[in-house]
């Protein structure tokens, strides 16, 4: 029988389904429908999971372009990912995930022992060296991703030659006398290998928002004072004040520079500061200034560091200095007109990039001295 397959469309659907009439070819013809099924679903699934790739790649390349170009349109002081305090927003330490879980857990171990319990060891093992981090907004990482942060790629470079653990203590706006008051509490209830101290030309700055309250640092601010009557001190900004308005923050960097100018000039501050330098540890700790990376400060800038460098060298504290390896030297050559040691035109915090040549400074120094205590050996 000849067929004509352009009368009849359905013929060999017709002799399909009469043959699997019969019972015994049933387990056949379910076989050969899955099959077109599979095959029809396979398509589907392979466009629908292009479609869902090429969706999630669109919006990293989107958010890369937005975070490197347009950063201070979109993220700058808008996101909590970056550690920004946001305007108008009821915040805590909580909101900031793994950038506050050191502070968070040290708050929280400090009040136990304060209450008489006894705590157990943090470390997982005697062979983790450990390492905290004390600083202000520059190690809380303003403007920079956690992961970017000083602390966690120290950890992760120090990470390939033996086990640490670098945990991170700042809080945006600490002053030395803050740093002292955070050592002291981390001292009483962990036990830590090395203390790192950040050090910014604002640490001069006294706070007035009642973070030292209760503690016993209050005194050193009232022998000063006594010392000094004729004189006030000079304060770090109430943030309180400034308006909703992003416009007002970029001049916070120009009022930090008059105001601890200012500092650096008042007796009452400087006696704070050379107190509380004279309180901090030495030999397990060191320094690092980061005056380095305010690129093209004036001369006249860098008094303030200067000085900051005289207190420390009186009380043979181990400074270490900032310094942009070859590595790292071709930013400073760029001629783009980008500042690539800041986060953006508007925020002049240190940028990603900055933060590596902190932890460059730092992993150097930590491995090359033994004194130190980080006895090394390649994992």
């Amino acid at each position: 029988m000849v067929v004509n397959s352009t009368c009849d469309y359905f013929y060999y659907f017709r002799v399909f389904a009469c043959f699997c009439r019969n019972f015994t070819n049933i387990s056949f013809c379910l076989y050969v429908v899955l099959v077109l099924l599979m095959r029809r679903v396979k398509k589907i699934f392979v466009v629908f999971f292009g479609c869902v790739v090429s969706l999630v790649l669109s919006i990293g390349l989107m958010y890369w372009i937005a975070e490197e170009f347009f950063f201070d349109k979109f993220f700058y002081q808008k996101s909590v990912e970056h550690g920004y305090w946001i305007q108008g927003k009821s915040l805590n330490e909580r909101d900031f995930g793994k950038r506050s879980e050191d502070l968070i857990a040290l708050d929280e171990r400090f009040k136990l022992s304060e209450e008489g319990q006894v705590l157990g060891d943090t470390s997982e093992s005697d062979d983790v060296f450990t390492i905290a981090v004390i600083g202000d907004s520059y190690v809380w990482g303003q403007g920079v991703r956690f992961e970017d942060t000083v602390t966690q790629v120290l950890e992760r470079k120090l990470n390939k030659v033996k086990l640490v653990e670098v945990s991170s203590f700042a809080r945006s706006g600490n002053s030395i006398l803050d740093y002292l008051f955070m050592y002291d509490r981390i001292k009483r209830v962990y036990d830590v290998d090395l203390y790192v101290f950040v050090l910014v030309n604002n640490d001069v700055l006294l706070n007035e928002d009642g973070r030292l309250n209760g503690n016993d640092y209050g005194f050193i601010v009232e022998n000063c004072f006594e010392g000094n009557l004729d004189r006030n001190a000079v304060y770090d900004i109430d943030r309180s004040s400034l308006s909703k308005k992003l416009d007002e923050f970029p001049m916070l960097d120009k009022i930090y520079w008059v105001q601890s100018e200012m500092a650096w000039r008042n007796p009452v501050n400087l006696c704070v500061m050379n107190e509380s330098i004279r309180q901090l540890p030495l030999d397990n700790a060191i320094y690092l200034m980061t005056d380095g990376y305010y690129r093209n400060m004036p001369i006249d800038r860098r008094e303030p560091f200067d000085t900051y460098r005289g207190f420390l060298k009186y009380y043979d504290k181990h400074i270490v200095e900032y310094e942009i390896s070859e590595k790292y030297e071709k930013y400073s050559n760029k001629n783009d007109g980008k500042n690539y040691f800041t986060v953006s035109e508007k925020d002049g915090h240190p940028s990603e990039l900055t933060h590596q040549i902190y932890a460059d400074v730092l992993y150097k120094k930590i491995v090359e001295n033994k004194e130190y205590g980080f006895n090394w050996q390649w994992r």
